[in-house]
């Protein structure tokens, strides 16, 4: 029996939202979710009548380093399963996190409170004041970000990949004040599962981090979705989710940024020349190493160097070479030409040795 203390309900809001828990509920029926049999008024006092779990909130059975990696993926798969019956049924939850969610004697969760829920037919009506509704460190950046209109089934998928980020690592992905939770949220990503923990599994980090995408078009299509890439991973079969290459991160990184990548790119194609430039020198060396090297060749390639040297130092200058995803992408082409430094047979090479020191000292 859930009976609000008498001092929580003083305005016809809060009233609202506590009927509207067990208008939300009263439907659903699902091995997950706690059932509600009845709600009312007795005595002037609201109630919820609910089913009772013999068991603890999630947020106490999470050990302080994280769970096993078999059961991360079960008790998410179990919450990820009774989310989607939920969204089939047009309820939104909106505060997906391990205090409402029951762990019972046998280990199975029991998703509960649908004190936030929302009936998508209702959403336009009831978030039109653009609140700020849910938990900071299991909100999604829609809801972070007040974008009501964007809030749905997708917010619920981010707030689930935040409880299994929790149950691998012992940590939610961002902790903090409540202003600096929200901006973490919607601006930055998460640390690797991985980096928190030692050996925690590619695959079961990719499926996390692929619920938490910052967009929800990048989430997986629906929560049956991701618990069936969670089943893939139980049973040792191939995920759908895959790992974004370094370019996907760039431009994922240019598309999320926009106006900091305006002002990069305003240098952009002196960047993207640089790569190239750097990258025709790897295959000019083998072409050069074969033919032996005239010596205009050779003088083409000082002349060349002295270019490359002039961009670098304005490049470096005007902060261009910053962002991350580029530091990467220039550090991968350095160690090329590291190894082409083996390679290298012909006769002059002073022009190499300075490229390669210039690259060495560099600091990127």
């Amino acid at each position: 029996m859930k009976v609000p203390k008498a001092d929580s309900l003083d305005s016809p809001k809060r009233v609202q939202r506590f009927l509207r828990e067990a208008k939300a509920a009263a439907n659903l029926r699902h091995p997950h979710i706690v059932p509600v049999y009845d709600a009312g008024t007795s005595g002037g006092q609201h109630y919820i009548a609910s089913a009772f779990i013999a068991g603890k909130s999630l947020s106490d059975e999470i050990p302080e380093k994280g769970t096993a990696f078999e059961r991360a993926a079960r008790l998410t798969r179990e919450l990820a399963e009774a989310l989607a019956y939920a969204h089939t049924q047009g309820i939104v939850h909106r505060d997906v996190k391990p205090v409402n969610i029951m762990v019972d004697a046998q280990d199975h969760i029991h998703l509960t409170d649908f004190g936030l829920a929302l009936r998508q037919e209702d959403a336009a009506r009831l978030t039109n004041d653009g609140a700020l509704m849910g938990t900071p460190s299991y909100m999604s950046p829609e809801q972070a970000s007040c974008d009501t209109d964007a809030v749905g089934p997708a917010s619920d998928q981010y707030s689930c990949g935040v409880g299994l980020y929790e149950l691998l690592t012992g940590r939610v992905p961002f902790e903090g004040g409540k202003l600096a939770v929200l901006h973490s949220v919607i601006y930055t990503d998460p640390e690797p599962p991985e980096s928190r923990r030692a050996k925690v599994p590619a695959d079961l980090s990719t499926i996390c981090r692929k619920a938490m995408a910052k967009r929800p078009q990048e989430r997986y299509a629906d929560c049956q979705a991701l618990a069936d890439d969670l089943r893939r991973w139980q049973e040792g079969e191939p995920i759908a989710a895959r790992e974004h290459t370094r370019f996907e991160k760039l431009f994922t990184w240019m598309r999320r940024n926009p106006t900091l990548a305006a002002y990069r790119l305003s240098g952009g194609v002196a960047s993207i020349a640089l790569l190239i430039f750097i990258i025709m020198l790897l295959f000019n060396s083998y072409a050069m190493r074969q033919s032996r090297l005239k010596g205009y060749e050779l003088d083409a390639v000082s002349s060349q160097f002295k270019k490359l040297q002039e961009d670098h130092e304005r490049l470096k200058s005007e902060q261009i070479l910053d962002n991350t995803a580029m530091q990467t992408l220039i550090r991968d082409i350095r160690r090329h030409i590291l190894k082409f430094d083996c390679e290298l047979s012909f006769g002059r090479t002073d022009t190499w040795r300075e490229l390669l020191e210039l690259l060495k000292s560099s600091k990127y």
